[in-house]
């Protein structure tokens, strides 16, 4: 009975549960096929800001939607990508997951600040590693395995981002550290970096996006504001971190604006080339002077680096002044009497290290000359003197003067700074000087005793002091010559001299070079103040301020013009009117330039403005060695700075005086193919623009450039001797173009192209 029973439980159990749909007993899972997922873009910047959202809805196999499942996902580029949030179900970043809501939906968000492409791949897998080596391609990670949801994997490209801005993230020196921020108020400056065409600056120009991220790949351009800077190149492509890097030489010193451009952005920074090294000292007074005994004695030097750079001198006593000049009173330069009578007062050491009498006085000329006034205490010895201005790498001048014992003068001189003046301007002081009649001249120091007067006082408005400045009338009517006589009442002498009065400045003149400049370097203009009637004239004495403006008004396409004035143009345009102007291009063709001068006089303002055109051409281009400098009676010389050896020694010819070089040493140096043609005993020098040949013996050197046959005369001829060709060295030189030099102290013959 009991087994009945059950039986029929069983049996209705069963009848009952074939009433019921199978699928309610079923397990049911999410389907890695049947699951959906879309991205919203497939592209897009590398920015880290830009986003593209991707959205999962999760079903069963039976296609529906199953609320609250989690999904994981991952990049083939790893952390490289990065997934945020958007607004719909659960996101963990941390674990790498979204849960879906309760409708079976999930969105989450993609971004990356590196360009590229990526594989992203959401997967119904253990955990976001394991989704990870899939994407890897790790052994036994397949995509059934981590049940990688079919629809939902998607490739997406990371482009690179549009150029936002440039920075300067570094800069470099060829020594020292970089000071400064590198504003133009503020510019990179290291004392070790000089403009002297060897020492650069290396700036690292960085390229940005919006977000910041470096731009691999992008081609940077860089430019100057003065063509004396030149790069190692103009173009340079970023590297991975989105850098470009390029070294700066400047040929002359002085501020300069580096320009980085990539497309249309652009960053700019200045950077100061110190004054360069003193390289060469020459000679401005006139040699073998004629000095009176107690008479104080004026020396005048012109300094320059090793590029030609003028530098100026700096009067000063103390070392620590420093304005981009050099001082004088330290070891730059030595400066010795080399030369002196027995028993004189003058010292050996005039400067060293330090001034070691005060009966030197050191100051800096309005050319910017090195100017030595000695004391007339020094010159208390009748006889020969020589004084020796020296650096320590060889460069020197020497100049050598005598002292006599001035006589009864018997004439005085007298002479101003300007010959001519407009009216209304103020002269200088006059310069008056006793003469013997052994020409042995000495200038006065006791002013007192002389007296200026004029032929016309009408044209003298007043007088100024005791030194013979004096104001110019202001009427027209007193233009033309003026005669100014001193009379010195002490000795019953009487001097004249001319200054003429000019109408008021009216205008100027600008006059610029008749060749073609080359580009990259500097065209001179000297701009003159003229008169109503186009005649020379200086700006009026009482000028308190000069300036020049200049305006470009065309230029060629995409050119690079810079502008300068001389920083003597207060004092030149007061003394002659003629101020030098400084025009450059570095871009062939023709550049005008409108030039104001503005004058300051008294409560008064003065305005002229004149245009000059100016043309560019290719720049020069230097075959050879630059520098070469010989000794003579030495086999080793000095090229573009590197010691070399001749197998011939230069000499100085006992007949004629002149200085031989070995022909095929110079020749080589300089850039020829040297030959000799033993059957007509011509030597030969050839390179790309020319060719110059001489036969030994002869009188002139054959010239051959642009197809033009040139016949330069030369008065010494090359020789033969021990089988050894030797030409004169000014000759030669010159006829290729090149600056030749003699050093009578140091022997040495120096060659610049």
């Amino acid at each position: 009975m009991k087994s009945t029973k059950l039986f029929a439980i069983i049996t209705l159990v069963a009848f009952m549960m074939m009433l019921v749909p199978m699928a309610a007993f079923a397990t049911v899972t999410n389907d890695r096929f049947a699951s959906v997922g879309s991205i919203e873009k497939t592209s897009l910047p590398a920015n880290s800001s830009d986003t593209s959202e991707i959205t999962i809805y999760t079903y069963n196999s039976d296609n529906i939607l199953q609320a609250n499942q989690k999904v994981y996902f991952a990049s083939s580029r790893g952390a490289t990508d990065t997934f945020i949030a958007s607004d719909t179900g659960t996101f963990d970043a941390t674990l790498g997951y979204i849960m879906t809501d309760s409708t079976g939906k999930g969105t989450f968000k993609v971004k990356s600040s590196v360009p590229g492409t990526s594989k992203i791949a959401l997967a119904y897998a253990a955990n976001q590693t394991a989704v990870q080596n899939y994407l890897d391609g790790v052994d036994s990670y397949t995509a059934s395995a981590e049940g990688v949801i079919d629809r939902a994997v998607f490739d997406v490209t990371f482009t690179a981002p549009g150029i936002d801005h440039l920075v300067v993230s570094a800069v470099a020196a060829s020594e020292g550290t970089t000071l400064g921020t590198g504003t133009s108020d503020d510019p990179y400056a290291v004392s070790t970096v000089n403009g002297n065409g060897v020492d650069y600056f290396e700036f690292a120009f960085k390229v940005l996006a919006s977000n910041n991220a470096p731009i691999a790949n992008q081609d940077v351009t860089f430019s100057a504001d003065k063509p004396e800077l030149t790069f190692a190149a103009t173009t340079v492509t970023t590297d991975a971190a989105g850098i470009a890097k390029v070294k700066a030489y400047a040929s002359k010193p002085g501020t300069y604006v580096v320009k980085g451009a990539a497309g249309d952005k652009d960053w700019s920074v200045s950077a100061k080339y110190a004054a360069n090294d003193l390289y060469n000292i020459a000679l401005v007074s006139d040699d073998n002077q004629v000095i009176g005994k107690d008479g104080k004695f004026t020396i005048k030097w012109k300094l320059s680096d090793a590029a030609g750079n003028g530098i100026d001198a700096i009067a000063a006593t103390d070392p620590a002044v420093s304005n981009g000049d050099y001082v004088y009173t330290n070891d730059k330069i030595k400066i010795d009497a080399i030369t002196r009578p027995s028993g004189a007062a003058m010292n050996e050491h005039i400067a060293g290290s330090g001034l070691t009498d005060t009966y030197y006085a050191f100051t800096k000329t309005t050319e910017g000359y090195l100017q030595l006034v000695i004391n007339k205490a020094e010159i208390d010895t009748e006889g020969a003197y020589a004084i020796k201005a020296w650096f320590e790498s060889g460069k020197s001048a020497t100049i050598n003067f005598t002292v006599k014992k001035q006589g009864t003068a018997t004439k005085l001189t007298v002479a101003y700074d300007q010959v001519s003046i407009a009216l209304g301007a103020k002269t200088g002081t006059a310069t008056v000087k006793r003469v013997d009649d052994a020409n042995v001249a000495m200038e006065v120091e006791n002013y007192p005793d002389i007296v200026f007067t004029a032929n016309d006082v009408n044209k003298i408005g007043s007088w100024v002091g005791n030194q013979g400045q004096f104001y110019a009338a202001t009427d027209d009517k007193y233009c033309g010559d003026i005669v100014i006589t001193a009379v010195d009442t002490n000795k019953n002498l009487a001097a004249s001299t001319t200054i003429k009065l000019a109408k008021a400045a009216s205008g100027i003149t600008l006059t610029g070079p008749a060749a073609v400049t080359p580009v990259g370097t500097s065209a001179n203009v000297v701009l003159q103040v003229v008169d109503v009637d186009g005649k020379p004239v200086s700006i009026s004495k009482a000028a308190t301020a000069v300036d020049a403006t200049f305006y470009v008004t065309s230029k060629p396409s995409g050119a690079i013009v810079t502008t300068s004035h001389a920083d003597t143009i207060l004092d030149d345009s007061t003394k002659t009117g003629a101020v030098s102007l400084s025009v450059g291009s570095n871009v062939a063709g023709s550049v005008t330039v409108q030039v104001v001068l503005d004058a300051t006089i008294g409560g008064s303002h003065s305005r002229f403005t004149k245009d000059v055109t100016l043309s560019f051409g290719a720049p020069k281009v230097v075959i050879g060695a630059k520098a070469i400098t010989m000794f003579i009676g030495a086999k080793g010389y000095v090229q573009d700075g590197v010691a070399k050896v001749s197998d011939a020694a230069p000499f100085i010819d006992a007949a004629s005086g002149r200085t031989f070089v070995p022909f095929r040493a110079i020749g080589e140096a300089l850039g020829f193919v040297v030959s000799f043609d033993a059957a007509t005993n011509t030597v030969s020098m050839t390179r790309s623009d020319m060719t110059l040949s001489l036969v030994v013996g002869g009188s002139s050197i054959t010239k051959v450039a642009a197809g033009v046959t040139t016949t330069i005369a030369i008065d010494a001829p090359a020789q033969l001797i021990a089988g050894r060709t030797y030409v004169p060295f000014r000759a030669v030189g010159e006829a290729t173009g090149a600056t030749v030099s003699y050093d009578a102290v140091t022997g040495a013959v120096s060659i610049a192209q």
